[in-house]
């Protein structure tokens, strides 16, 4: 099962943040197995938030296929995602 959350604007992603921190924690209680997802909104300046909140899955579409160079735009989500996690002590 996949839970997923929609950001459009900034307001909406500090609550979606808190919701997905919520997620993940019930999830880890539980022992449930869903995955998180968040669309909408997402981009290199705010995934690696997005991801240390929890969130499993990251939909950015708009972000990727609007830039000018989308290749370049995922090495840099993908990095904020990795420097995020990485400063939290999450991952490898």
């Amino acid at each position: 099962e996949i839970y997923t959350l929609s950001l459009h604007d900034a307001l909406p992603i500090l609550v979606d943040l808190e919701r997905t921190r919520d997620l993940a924690r019930l999830r880890a209680v539980e022992g449930y197995a869903y995955l998180i997802q968040m669309d909408g909104g997402i981009n290199g300046e705010n995934a690696g938030r997005v991801a240390l909140a929890g969130c499993d899955v990251i939909v950015a579409g708009s972000a990727v296929f609007a830039s000018p160079d989308p290749a370049n735009c995922l090495d840099t989500m993908r990095a904020h995602v990795k420097e995020a996690l990485g400063d939290a002590g999450i991952g490898s």
